[in-house]
């Protein structure tokens, strides 16, 4: 079965070269139980580790069924362990986190072994050594002796040819130990035993050899007994190579999560951490680009980002047909919402001038906002309702004192303008910079006298801008002073330089005075109201392609609240800060999570380890890691944004800035997440493979760097 000719291990150890072996010679067969004794350091676990594939010989051979293994790399030693080999040792070599019965699964599972059939086998292997009732309790919570039975069931498990017993009985009492080296003989039938002790009077009597050692040297090689039968017995010169059962694997990993819930909920709150931070600081890090990417349009008040203001640039009145198909909502003349108003609660005022507390200014408008947040009263239910819209940084100015106003009859500090308006709730815009009050009752009329500012007048060939309404006229009423009377049938009236509305001589009165000095001056009624439809104001979801569609038929376009970039703007220079402080902030917050989490799983390196002795190959055992680590990173990124969608809907949440999540933004978060996550597999599985599987399990796991 095994031949060894002149090999020899040696030890580099900051630069000074150590003997473990030296030029071994050496046959084994199967049915051989062979006793391995010497002082300690004398090389009978190097020897040991070396004829098992846990470690490597620099010269000499080592033949395994006729088979040279000098030229076995990485997989080759771990398909060699995983189908010849089993482990018993005086640590035990048992994964305190699995039970009984997964602890012996494991070389089923690795062989490729469905997971149905794999726990009824190690349920009968378990029997066999008494563990029968022990099946479900973890490993850490059985005794020393039942420990060392469940790895011997985990030994005939694999199906060996070798089983490597390093001290066996060494953390044992005596009469734990001698049922121990009974139970190993009963199970060494046409197996090769080696047996490391430093008792050899506790295994004597079971022998059929015995090897001592000394200064990595054999000194001697006692053959008790030999079973002639197995030494004429042949053997097929070829290496048996079992793949990995992926479903297999993932059951592993399934097992490393749940049977280690401490270590997987704290790298899991960890994840969770780190991720939360990340999507904030993204997602605040676009919401203030966003809000600082354009300057607001000053001669606008009501700057909605979904708001565009349509004019007819050659002063045309606007074609209303236009505007049909359009996807949002749509209101005419509406300028009024550009102005501002001193709204007072009739039941309370009694002289602003004194009680400003109940007078703030505001503008109307007929459009109520997506993202509202209601902190109290009702939503517009009838005609003459008014709501009130704060902006986020006023609501706690006002939001405790509206209370006692819902219900109320509210008026406007401007002479002759009644509003039939009354508040029934209020709530919060974070989109507006001022106050807005929303009804539905149409106000196109009845603020006309608010926004016709800025008028011009035409009569005939005279222009001028003199003007003034007045309750006493019901129609314009021009006063006007020349050397002669005009002739005229009409008057255009411009609005801002840019509405024209034309009024005919029987919408006019005029009145003469004769004068050398020609001069004019307009009264004009309370309800005048523009006879042409001059601007429009659009609300809609899809900005870009309504304001497309509106250019190219000739009207100029407004975004109030997008008026154009300002790069040397106090926001854009706080925003650099920002997203800098956010990018340190991240860089360091990703080593301190990155420390932890490395921290948290080199504590299993221990499972690990057995995990390799127990023939796992290496791309497979990286597999397992990979899948553990990114599986858990990758679900609580999952958890993290269904955690920060509900806060992002709780009224007045910090957490709002969800709005502005993208399916780019959302790629991006996760894309980081398994990135993350693989960094960190990365570090474990290097730490792992950077030891030998002696030297590991030697340390009871794997060194720290």
């Amino acid at each position: 079965m095994l031949e060894l000719k002149n090999l020899s291990k040696y030890y580099n150890t900051a630069n000074i070269v150590t003997i473990g072996l030296k030029k071994i010679n050496l046959k084994l067969d199967k049915n051989e139980i062979v006793a391995i004794t010497g002082e300690s350091g004398s090389g009978k676990s190097t020897l040991l580790n070396v004829i098992c594939g846990v470690d490597t010989y620099e010269d000499g051979e080592m033949y395994f069924n006729g088979n040279e293994t000098s030229y076995f790399n990485q997989d080759d030693l771990d398909q060699y362990r995983q189908n010849n080999v089993a482990f018993i040792s005086q640590n035990y070599n048992i994964i305190d986190s699995y039970t009984a019965l997964e602890n012996v699964m494991v070389p089923l599972l690795v062989k490729g072994c469905t997971k149905k059939d794999a726990q009824k086998r190690a349920f009968e292997l378990l029997k066999e050594v008494g563990l029968e009732k022990r099946i479900k309790t973890k490993g850490v919570k059985l005794s020393g002796g039942e420990k060392q039975r469940c790895v011997i069931a985990r030994a005939l498990a694999t199906d060996c040819k070798i089983l490597a017993c390093d001290e066996p009985t060494g953390n044992l009492d005596k009469k734990t130990g001698d049922q121990i080296i009974d139970l190993i003989h009963k199970v060494s039938k046409d197996k090769l035993v080696l047996i490391v002790t430093h008792n050899y009077e506790q295994i004597e009597d079971i022998v059929t050899r015995t090897i001592r050692i000394h200064d990595g040297e054999i000194v001697e090689d006692k053959i008790k007994e030999l079973n002639n039968d197995a030494l004429v017995s042949k053997e097929e010169n070829t290496l048996s190579y079992n793949e990995n059962n992926m479903k297999n694997l993932l059951n592993i990993v399934y097992y490393n999560l749940k049977n280690t819930p401490k270590k997987t909920i704290l790298s899991s709150v960890i994840f969770c951490f780190f991720w939360f931070l990340l999507l904030y600081f993204i997602l605040s890090s676009v919401s203030i680009n966003e809000n600082n990417k354009y300057t607001r349009n000053p001669n606008y008040n009501y700057t909605l980002n979904n708001r565009l203001v349509v004019y007819n640039k050659d002063y045309n009145p606007l074609n209303p047909s236009d505007f049909e198909g359009i996807k949002g909502d749509v209101y005419f003349n509406s300028t009024y919402e550009d102005f501002q108003y001193k709204v007072y609660f009739k039941d309370y005022y009694l002289d602003y001038r004194e009680k400003n507390s109940d007078v703030f200014v505001s503008s109307f408008t007929n459009y109520m906002p997506n993202n509202v947040v209601h902190l109290n009263g009702t939503k517009l239910i009838n005609n003459t309702d008014v709501y009130i819209l704060f902006p986020k940084e006023m609501a706690d100015k006002y939001s405790d004192k509206m209370i006692s106003y819902i219900g109320c009859e509210m008026g406007i500090n401007k002479p002759n303008i009644n509003l039939p308006l009354n508040l029934c709730g209020y709530g919060i815009c974070d989109e507006l910079d001022e106050i807005m009050l929303v009804t539905n009752y149409r106000l196109d009329g009845e603020l006309n006298d608010s926004y016709m500012e800025n008028l011009s007048f035409t009569i005939g060939d005279f222009n001028f801008n003199s003007y003034d309404f007045n309750s006493d006229v019901d129609k314009i009423t021009i006063y006007y002073t020349g050397p002669t009377k005009p002739t005229f049938n009409s008057v255009n009236v411009v609005f801002n330089n840019i509405y024209s509305s034309i009024y005919n001589e029987n919408e006019i009165d005029i009145i003469y005075y004769y004068s050398e000095l020609e001069s004019a001056f307009a009264y004009l009624p309370y309800d005048l109201e523009m006879n042409v439809l001059y601007q429009a104001s659009i609300y809609t979801d899809d900005v870009e392609k309504v304001s497309e569609k509106l250019i190219d038929l000739g009207y100029c376009v407004v975004q109030p609240g997008k008026n154009g970039i300002d790069y040397n703007s106090n926001e854009n220079i706080y925003f650099m800060l920002y997203v800098t402080s956010c990018v340190l902030t991240t860089i360091v917050l990703f080593f301190i999570s990155y420390f932890v989490i490395s921290r948290v799983y080199s504590s299993k390196d221990k499972e690990y380890t057995i995990l390799r002795s127990n023939g796992v190959l290496k791309k497979k055992m990286k597999f397992v890691v990979n899948v553990e680590v990114i599986l858990t990173g990758a679900l609580m990124s999952i958890v993290v944004f269904i955690i920060f969608y509900i806060l992002s809907i709780i009224p007045n949440s910090m957490f709002n800035v969800m709005k502005y999540n993208t399916i780019g933004i959302s790629i991006l978060y996760f894309i980081s997440s398994v990135i993350f996550s693989y960094l960190i597999s990365v570090k474990i599985n290097k730490r792992l493979f950077k030891y030998s599987i002696a030297t590991s399990i030697k340390n009871g796991g794997v060194k720290n760097d």
